[in-house]
């Protein structure tokens, strides 16, 4: 399944520069590995063609892979309303592909860019991507709040359990190493909305991780207790610790669960055994 993914990051005419071209990752690898503290679910975001290939193509691309992969599209109308919202608008990339691997099957989820012309779900704050998950149907903005504050956090939290929310609100402090309201006024915030039917809508704070004082080795602790981690990074020296990507903080009803993201390449000489769950894993029918 990830070989699939890869064919087509290295099918274009510039396979010299497929591996450092992308925005997913600072150091330019178009493949992104997802870990959690909850769970060993197997996560990656990836490119879903080579550099060469135009921002507004992207979109159809991933839909493409979807269909390779045996995985659910979403409706076209949702297609047609996406492609509306990017057409004339200038993109730095378009759309990615995001994989989320199971004993329960394989799930897909697109990440669009649309900039500025979609309604933003949240006041006083700039769209960055909207997310789909076409299997479950959930819809998910990603916002950066213009003027976060312990009240508004507590507002977009408020459908959260009441234990996850404080537990959010406490990690950002905890891992700033700064009273909540001096984190919020140094460190850009995000919160993301996912929102499906007349489901309740869940929401998740997010924030880079070199906003961190300590960086990778201040999240390092929080992931050790999960295997893939571990068995990847667990003897790394601090010094070596690669960008963790994205902090993203999620509310649960016992606690708040934290997923970061790093680069593939990053990863280095562990990458092949980590992407071969992947393959192991069975596609969704």
């Amino acid at each position: 399944m990830l070989g699939r993914c890869l064919k087509s990051l290295e099918a274009g005419s510039w396979p010299d520069i497929a591996w450092s071209f992308s925005g997913l990752n600072t150091d330019g690898c178009p493949i992104e590995c997802g870990f959690s503290t909850h769970e060993e679910t197997f996560r990656i975001s990836l490119e879903v063609a080579g550099p060469d290939y135009p921002e507004h193509a992207r979109l159809d691309a991933a839909l493409t892979l979807l269909s390779a992969l045996g995985l659910p599209r979403p409706e076209p109308g949702l297609v047609e309303l996406w492609r509306g919202l990017q057409a004339g608008a200038h993109l730095k990339w378009g759309c990615w592909l995001g994989l989320r691997g199971s004993a329960t099957g394989m799930r897909g989820k697109l990440y669009l860019e649309l900039p500025g012309r979609a309604p933003v779900c949240l006041s006083d704050s700039r769209l960055h991507m909207t997310g789909f998950d076409p299997g479950q149907g959930w819809e998910e903005a990603y916002c950066i709040l213009r003027s976060p504050t312990e009240a508004r956090l507590r507002h977009i939290l408020r459908d959260s359990p009441a234990a996850g929310r404080e537990a959010v609100l406490d990690a950002i402090g905890q891992l700033t190493g700064m009273p909540l309201r001096l984190a919020l006024t140094w460190t850009e915030i995000g919160a993301s909305i996912a929102r499906s039917g007349n489901d309740a809508p869940r929401a998740a704070i997010f924030f880079r991780a070199r906003a961190l004082p300590g960086g990778a080795a201040a999240l390092r602790p929080h992931f050790m207790h999960r295997a893939n981690y571990r068995a990847l990074l667990g003897d790394c020296p601090v010094a070596a610790l690669p960008d963790h990507g994205v902090v993203s903080l999620i509310p649960h009803e016992t606690g708040a669960e934290l997923r970061v993201g790093i680069s593939a390449i990053a990863l280095g000489r562990f990458w092949s055994g980590y992407a071969g769950r992947c393959d192991e894993q069975p596609a969704a029918a």
